[in-house]
């Protein structure tokens, strides 16, 4: 399934870390249905959650190996101009082959820059972060990247959650092209409507792909995808048989 659906990080190091974040995912939304249905599962709660539940070691002794200021007499300068902000820049290309979780910090008149790798050359600058006030802790700027790796997590368990309940739908359906659904509710012009269209094609990740949508009253024409999930029994078509004339015996018939 992640890999018919473009599943990101299949082939380098950050794959084992990621696997820990989706298997930690998928555990707090198991544990969160079941407590508390269908309530919203706030994102800063389950932020804290993840990071709570993460097992495998994630930063190592990783820490600030750069920790810059800019110099206020440079402030006519462009922001590119400025010693201060290309050694920045030299710090965070540097990075790329630094341990997961290593920093740089710029102090910008107050106002805090945070760069911080989180693996595979790719570095975050934390956006989320406050930028201002006292200067952020080593641990509260990797809690920054946790929390941001697991609303990620987050999207794609959720997704994977869809796909699989597809997968069931389809199976238990036995969704196939061609055949008609009714009553797909769907947005238009600023209200829902009730279609009837014929699914075309079923994606990897079980979407359907609905063609010739009518409106009753109005001649156009639609077309639409949905997840197989939101089909319900009561929505498909059941074709009437077309009505075949009795065989003649050709000995028998009349002549005329």
């Amino acid at each position: 399934m992640r890999k018919t659906n473009g599943y990101p990080y299949l082939s380098n190091s950050f794959f084992p870390l990621w696997l820990e974040g989706l298997r930690v995912t998928h555990q707090l939304l198991d544990v969160h249905e079941e407590n508390h249905g269908n309530e919203v599962y706030y994102q800063d709660s389950f932020g804290a959650d993840y990071i709570a539940a993460l097992e495998d070691p994630q930063f190592g002794t990783s820490g600030i190996v750069f920790d810059g200021v800019t110099d206020p007499e440079m402030t006519h300068l462009h922001r590119n101009d400025q010693p201060a902000w290309q050694a920045f820049k030299a710090a965070k290309e540097g990075l790329k082959t630094a341990p997961r979780g290593t920093i740089a910090l710029l102090n910008d008149q107050g106002r805090w820059h945070i760069a911080i790798h989180a693996g595979d050359a790719y570095i975050s600058d934390c956006r989320t972060m406050r930028s201002s006030g006292p200067k952020p802790t080593v641990r509260e700027i990797q809690e920054c990247l946790l929390s941001y790796e697991g609303y990620l997590a987050r999207c794609h368990a959720k997704r994977e959650r869809t796909i699989l309940r597809n997968f069931a739908r389809l199976r238990d359906l036995n969704l196939q092209p061609g055949q008609i659904l009714r009553d797909v509710e769907l947005l238009h012009r600023g209200k829902h409507r009730k279609m009837t269209f014929k699914i075309s094609a079923i994606s990897d990740g079980g979407y359907l792909s609905l063609t010739d949508g009518t409106l009753r009253g109005t001649g156009e024409r639609f077309n639409a995808t949905i997840p197989a999930c939101d089909v319900s029994k009561d929505q498909m078509q059941t074709p009437v048989p077309k009505k075949v004339a009795a065989p003649v015996d050709l000995d028998t018939a009349p002549l005329f």
